[in-house]
């Protein structure tokens, strides 16, 4: 049954067919509901909008994503936290007693860290000077802390000693024993610099004369702090101060990607990565008059040394062909997303 509709309705409706009647037909199964069907005449758009229903196979879709994000987050939690309790605690410490008697205490704690940082199977990367420079250098090496992976690192930096913080030997307690037993790891108290420094001191110098266990390198963060992404801290000045006065040669020698294979702050443990040293030489504070001078200089080369191995890790990451999950986890969080 057809309903007629004012003159200026039908305009408004339809205006390219001037004031023609413009019916509405009730639809015999929807009479009920009273939804109208407009019929217009041939070549003009109807202009009554529609109703748009919500697909329930979007919905479902976007649950299903969630679902699987929180599944593979969790995934990659308990991977985390099994590589550190075994390779870093349980199982690094009972191979460490093992072994220890038969080769050596230095030895055997070097052999174990190795064999933490090779089940990452990272790609080793090293640019700048012949890495067996290093194997006979006497001093303070310094490179760049991302991670706890930096304490697995000796056999890159010419096997020396670690210095490494209180809390650091707390959080891997296991761990530090064998490498306090095994005269690899100087412990002291951050912002506690005053009291502890000449202590610290003592212990750097009498490390480097050969020391117990034959250690003439040690192998320093002078950040201070862990940095798990890109980037740099501004370099304390307690640990080269004691360079300048002792007068211990610096050997400069940043890595980068140690926080894309294991990291901390994402919790993550990813395989199959570059690992870039920068083995860029050494600067003696013999050569200084002033120690702001000695310095600046390590500060400044240490940063330009650093900024040569994040662009090489750059292109190395390149040339894998998939993507960095742990970079790319970091940058969303940090985004927000």
């Amino acid at each position: 049954m057809p309903i007629g509709l004012s003159p200026a309705l039908s305009d408004a409706l339809s205006p390219s067919v001037g004031r023609a009647t413009v019916q509405i037909w009730l639809d015999p199964r929807l009479t009920r509901k009273l939804l109208p069907v407009a019929e217009l005449p041939s070549g003009t758009m109807s202009t009554l909008g529609s109703t748009r229903l919500k697909s329930p196979t979007a919905s479902t879709m976007r649950t299903t994503v969630h679902i699987l994000r929180k599944l593979r987050r969790a995934k990659d939690v308990v991977e985390f936290w099994s590589f550190f309790t075994w390779y870093f605690e349980l199982g690094g410490f009972f191979s460490t007693v093992a072994i220890s008697p038969v080769i050596g205490a230095k030895r055997g704690i070097v052999s174990r860290l190795t064999w933490i940082f090779n089940h990452t199977r990272a790609k080793v990367i090293t640019i700048g000077e012949d890495p067996a420079v290093i194997k006979a250098f006497d001093g303070i090496v310094l490179s760049t802390h991302k991670t706890f992976l930096d304490f697995t690192t000796t056999f890159l930096f010419g096997e020396g000693a670690y210095i490494g913080r209180r809390l650091a030997a707390a959080i891997m307690p296991m761990g530090s024993i064998g490498r306090k037993w095994s005269g690899m790891f100087i412990i002291f108290r951050r912002g506690n610099f005053k009291k502890e420094g000449s202590n610290l001191t003592s212990s750097i110098v009498k490390m480097l004369q050969g020391g117990p266990r034959g250690n003439t390198r040690v192998l320093v963060f002078p950040e201070g702090h862990r940095l798990p992404r890109r980037g740099l801290l501004r370099l304390r000045t307690g640990m080269i101060r004691i360079c300048f006065d002792h007068k211990i040669p610096v050997y400069l020698a940043p890595s980068e990607g140690g926080e894309y294979i294991l990291n901390e702050a994402a919790m993550m443990v990813q395989k199959d990565m570059p690992y870039v040293v920068n083995y860029a030489g050494t600067v003696d504070p013999a050569d200084y008059q002033t120690w702001e001078d000695f310095y600046e200089e390590v500060s400044s080369r240490f940063s330009a040394a650093y900024d040569a191995a994040c662009r090489k890790y750059d292109e190395a990451e390149a040339d894998l062909g998939r993507p960095n999950r742990i970079r790319q986890y970091l940058e969303d969080k940090s985004s927000g997303l």
